[in-house]
């Protein structure tokens, strides 16, 4: 695929959020990592990251008396996971805050590839993942949103926004890891394609359900 990018968001052995179904997550990332590698797609990845002390951390961050500072640089739970390790080629962008678009050189890495289009999976969804797809929304690159090889502390946040993305990210394309496979492999493939803004308005029972036909 050309002008197209894979993009891996903080996968790493950070724990203390509680992420759900994070080892589905990863093992879906592991599949569409070697599929892009295979067919010569750019790959880079997030890291966040934090001093010992605190000082890179966002206003509230917590601070722990004893211990660690999540996501604390050096540390075995900054590193991304062995499943998804980064070759050595591969970029790795370290950020401080949410989306790894802030204060960062991912913007400025993806134009000097000519990248327009981004493949992205990571954690958490809600969280870091959902700030660095509006982000990328933001600076005119198309998303392509893998939404099993992603996850959140809950279900409902995860599927939650997935959808809130499928109704403001404009041109955004939702699909599954083993149709991701298929479409950077030159397959036939399925997926759910933007088409207007605004288009689920699911109450709390629907979510579920709504989620389940964005693919």
């Amino acid at each position: 695929m050309k002008d197209t990018a894979l993009l891996l968001i903080d996968m790493q052995n950070e724990a203390s959020f509680n992420i759900k179904e994070m080892d589905e997550a990863l093992d879906k990332g592991a599949l569409v990592l070697a599929a892009c590698r295979e067919n010569n797609i750019p790959v880079l990845y997030s890291r966040h990251t934090h001093r010992p002390d605190g000082l890179d951390a966002s206003i509230c961050e917590p601070l722990p008396e004893n211990g660690n500072i999540a996501y604390c640089i050096d540390t075995d739970a900054a590193e991304i996971s062995a499943r998804v390790r980064p070759l050595p080629h591969e970029p790795v962008i370290d950020k401080h805050r949410w989306s790894s678009f802030f204060a960062t050189e991912l913007d400025l890495l993806l134009r000097n590839l000519e990248v327009k289009n981004i493949i992205v999976g990571g954690f958490v969804t809600d969280g870091c993942v959902l700030n660095t797809v509006y982000d990328a929304f933001f600076r005119n690159y198309r998303v392509i949103l893998v939404k099993d090889m992603m996850a959140a502390s809950n279900t409902t946040a995860h599927a939650f926004s997935i959808i809130n993305m499928a109704n403001w990210v404009y041109g955004i394309t939702i699909l599954r890891a083993d149709q991701a496979v298929k479409m950077v492999s030159g397959q036939n493939y399925q997926a759910w394609q933007w088409t207007e803004p605004d288009q689920f308005h699911p109450e709390p029972n629907e979510i579920m359900k709504v989620y389940a036909e964005l693919e």
